[in-house]
């Protein structure tokens, strides 16, 4: 028996109340119709990219949509330690909060640090693609140095 995670059953609750097929979910976000599938039966969780995108065509947050873990205050123990966390992120690790809302607050801005981190890879990834198409394109046969990333 396969384990169900909400944020699958949300997803797909979701998708069929827009209503999109998983082809036309998958064709809006770039991706092919096996992502969302694997989403959606609880075998992948969708990356920030996607959360993000996600969020957006149906207009939910991420905890709306499953995608936050909402956790009850207690005591609990973190590998994280707080003043590496501070550095980090700029703020103490949720597991150090002291209430829900100090909770909720330190994981969004997790997420947020990890939208950026991911628009600066895709950043990247274009300008790779770019410089490959560059010389791909380039006819001259003078070798010239590659620059380092």
């Amino acid at each position: 028996m396969q384990q169900s995670y909400p944020y699958a059953t949300i997803l797909k609750r979701e998708r069929e109340a827009f209503p999109l097929t998983q082809e036309e979910l998958a064709e809006k976000l770039n991706t092919d119709a096996r992502v969302v599938r694997g989403w959606e039966s609880g075998d992948h969780f969708p990356g920030p990219r996607y959360c993000r995108a996600l969020c957006q065509i149906y207009e939910k947050s991420p905890a709306e949509l499953g995608l936050v873990k909402r956790e009850e205050a207690g005591p609990e123990t973190h590998s994280l330690d707080q003043a590496g966390c501070q550095r980090t992120i700029g703020m103490p690790p949720p597991t150090c909060a002291k209430t829900i809302q100090q909770r909720e607050i330190a994981v969004k801005a997790i997420y947020e640090k990890l939208l950026q981190i991911d628009d600066l890879l895709e950043a990247i990834w274009h300008l790779c693609q770019a410089e490959q198409q560059r010389e791909a394109n380039d006819d001259s046969g003078v070798a010239r140095p590659r620059p380092r990333v």
